[in-house]
């Protein structure tokens, strides 16, 4: 069963909280890091953009995705901007508390600069969801498409707009809970989503059954392949060192995204320890990696003015169905610079 964070139940955590849950995988969460009032006056504004059609199916939910067909079920979003009217006062103030974070973010991390992109408000009727995803892939395991951005998701953040009640009875809705996939047994203050500017692909457990992040840095000069360019997998030793886990590879031709290649890569005692991100297999994987206790569900609940923060690469999570009312939030993320392509690149030797 999935293990419940409620306002109720999270502290304020500290700076360093935020960072170790980051780190490890793990959503952090701030109850209250939003007033009642300008929860009040967010939600409102939300609710006159829909009122005057501002709102749009995202495609992300339910079946929309598969299907290409939207419904009444389906989430609705929306960038609140000047040209569309509404409340200039809240979104001021939204905005000077979502900068706060950056900065803070920015600070502790040591990810950076960070910057504030693809803000919008959502609108969750009720049956809306999303399903199992992470927000953001290494650059090379979307192929070529992966490096023709000059930035990259960092951290994904998410605050909830909620009417009081939320879950309760007679409250003002119920369902609709951020369900975050984690890894309970990743290493405690271990690095996780990003070491060196190459972002994290998977875990390796390690010799004392704890699980240690694995990086893919693929800017490994390497004269007998073209462009002199390949790729390898690695981990951090105590000394925070790198340990290349396989030999270099190359992607396929064509660009064919590296993720097919990861197990492949490994030679047998290490593809032993090695497992992605998200669980294999599907939902028959998730469930069997859930009944090993390989994985935990972490439920955060959409309580009005809670702030939901987690690492963009390294947590696979889903939004559960609203039963009832109307999920409210605002959400974003945090970007970060993509990896420069190296001076050397393309030229052999």
């Amino acid at each position: 069963m999935a293990a419940l964070l409620a306002c109720c139940a999270a502290a304020a955590a500290s700076s360093r909280g935020a960072l170790g849950a980051l780190a490890r995988g793990q959503p952090h969460v701030e109850p209250r890091f939003l007033p009642a009032e300008l929860v009040r006056a967010l939600r409102a504004d939300c609710e006159w953009l829909r009122a005057r059609g501002h709102f749009r199916p995202s495609g992300l939910s339910n079946a929309a995705v598969r299907a290409n067909a939207f419904g009444d079920g389906d989430r609705l979003v929306c960038t609140p901007t000047a040209a569309l009217g509404g409340d200039a006062a809240a979104r001021a103030e939204l905005a000077r508390r979502v900068e706060a974070l950056r900065a803070r973010l920015e600070a502790e991390l040591g990810r950076g600069p960070l910057a504030v992109r693809e803000l919008y408000a959502s609108a969750h009727p009720r049956g809306a969801a999303l399903p199992l995803h992470v927000d953001e892939r290494h650059e090379e395991a979307k192929g070529a498409r992966g490096w023709r951005t000059p930035t990259r998701r960092s951290v994904s953040w998410l605050l909830y707009l909620s009417a009081d009640g939320w879950d309760r009875p007679g409250g003002a809705g119920a369902g609709g809970a951020l369900r975050a996939y984690v890894r309970p047994r990743a290493r405690p203050h271990g690095p996780g989503g990003a070491h060196a500017g190459n972002l994290q692909v998977g875990w390796r457990r390690a010799d004392d059954g704890l699980l240690d992040a694995v990086f893919l840095d693929c800017w490994l000069r390497a004269p007998d392949v073209p462009g002199g360019c390949a790729s390898a997998l690695y981990s951090l030793d105590a000394r925070g060192e790198p340990v290349r886990l396989c030999a270099p590879f190359r992607t396929a031709a064509g660009n064919a995204p590296v993720d097919r290649l990861y197990e492949r890569a490994l030679p047998p005692d290490e593809a032993v320890r090695f497992c992605r991100v998200e669980p294999a297999g599907g939902a028959a994987g998730l469930a069997a990696a859930l009944a090993s206790g390989a994985v935990e569900a972490i439920d955060v609940r959409p309580e009005g003015g809670t702030l939901a923060l987690f690492d963009s690469v390294a947590l696979p999570h889903e939004v559960q169905p609203t039963r009832a009312g109307t999920r409210w939030a605002v959400a974003g993320w945090m970007h970060e610079a993509q990896q420069p392509f190296p001076e050397w690149f393309g030229r052999g030797a």
